[in-house]
């Protein structure tokens, strides 16, 4: 089952260390929160995210800036 409809996510302080290359799927997604994680990359999926307006990724140890999906 897809999510599509869904239109925020905090997944916060969950300890992941990397997400589903699925989430390019929540095509209504406007504000996703990932803080305090162990994320070191985003999926390149995530830049067809194109209604997200929101991304909260502070405390996380990105080993590079996530510049694919920023500029989208």
């Amino acid at each position: 089952m897809l999510l599509t409809a869904l239109k925020s996510l905090n997944l916060g302080e969950n300890r992941l260390i990397s997400l589903p290359i699925e989430f390019g799927a929540l095509t209504n997604l406007t504000t996703l929160s990932l803080p305090n994680n162990r994320l070191t990359y985003l999926p390149l999926s995530m830049a067809k995210l194109s209604e997200l307006q929101t991304l909260e990724l502070e405390g996380n140890s990105f080993e590079s800036p996530p510049m694919e999906v920023i500029t989208n």
